[in-house]
């Protein structure tokens, strides 16, 4: 079984994203996510605020907190305070120091309060007035609202303004309340669905996706050389018997070199990606807008006119066939890599 730290690292690769964004959007320092991935939890606060880490850690990229807080726990279990008990099986009696130590620090607490009230008498009105400018305002946090959301056929991925929200179905999860934002579902095999949507109070959504056809391209091309019109040899041309009965006839042949039917490589005038394993993949044409983004699975082919940029999260798995019938791998297992085409 893999562990917390493995799966929260896994999840985020395949999100494309790196530590400062994360560190970006959950408010916690990317050390203590690192900490989190590399299962140092001595690195990190103590075991409540670790939890609190982790389950915004999970949030944020689309999964269910539950079982890593799970496997935290049988991991690091809470710490039992134990009673002491007498041979007789009663607890022991022992004497209440900590009731006196908090008696202690409330007298202290009360004589100096009374202490800073009779300084702020002889100092003036004033000083009342200006302890409380500097006093620290509290922290304001944005209102959220509850967003639902439900897809045909279930399982796609949902973004709100580029950042991911869960997989369908969505209930009730809280978001931050805002006028408009960018919606955008995504499902493999299916069309990516985009529109703006109001966040200005609970909001209950259904999107129908499209599918998307896929296109054949070896199909396509024997299609349009069929459809190429066929070029014929003239027939030899011979020249006139001669006068003569002596002389043998001559013939003479024009040779009339015949036009080649189109290859495959004139036919496909794009990039074609095959997928050798899941992902992520993102399409932008030249003016920087976004045709495809998602995570194919392992034997999906897609198909794009250049020209094109096209950046993935695992160079390796991602192999391209260009116009002239060659095909590479963009890079690396495991490594982000961005190409332009062509």
């Amino acid at each position: 079984m893999n562990s917390l730290g493995e799966h929260l690292k896994r999840a985020r690769l395949n999100t494309n994203l790196d530590l400062v964004d994360l560190a970006e959007r959950t408010k916690i320092r990317s050390e203590y996510l690192l900490a989190l991935e590399n299962m140092q939890f001595d690195a990190l606060p103590e075991r409540l605020f670790t939890r609190a880490y982790l389950q915004r850690y999970a949030t944020e990229l689309g999964l269910d907190p539950e079982p890593l807080l799970q496997q935290y726990d049988q991991l690091y279990p809470p710490v039992e305070i134990k009673m002491n008990v007498s041979m007789s099986g009663q607890p022991e009696r022992m004497f209440p120091w900590g009731l006196v130590t908090s008696l202690l620090s409330v007298f202290v607490v009360l004589g100096g309060l009374g202490w800073w009230m009779y300084a702020a008498w002889l100092a003036g009105p004033n000083m009342a007035q200006q302890e409380a400018v500097q006093e620290e305002q509290p922290v304001q946090t944005a209102a959220t609202i509850q967003f639902s959301l439900s897809s045909s056929p279930a399982g796609a991925k949902v973004y709100l303004d580029n950042g991911l929200v869960g997989i369908t179905p969505i209930k009730a999860f809280p978001v931050t309340r805002k006028p408009e934002a960018e919606l955008r579902v995504e499902l493999d095999g299916y069309i990516i669905h985009q529109q703006k949507v109001s966040l200005a109070g609970n909001s209950n959504l259904a999107v129908a996706l499209t599918q998307r056809p896929l296109p054949d391209l070896k199909i396509q091309a024997e299609v349009i050389q069929e459809a190429a019109p066929k070029t014929t040899q003239k027939p030899a041309v011979k020249t006139p018997k001669a006068s003569t009965a002596t002389k043998p006839a001559q013939t003479k042949t024009i040779e009339v070199a015949a036009e080649e039917e189109p290859t495959v490589a004139e036919v496909i005038r794009g990039v074609q990606l095959r997928f050798e394993g899941r992902s992520w993949t993102r399409v932008k044409d030249t003016q920087g807008k976004v045709i495809y983004e998602g995570t194919p699975a392992r034997g999906e082919k897609l198909s794009f006119a250049e020209p094109v940029v096209i950046r993935t999260g695992s160079a390796g798995m991602v192999w391209v066939q260009l116009a002239d019938g060659s095909e590479e791998p963009m890079g690396q297992v495991g490594s982000v890599v961005e190409r332009a085409f062509p």
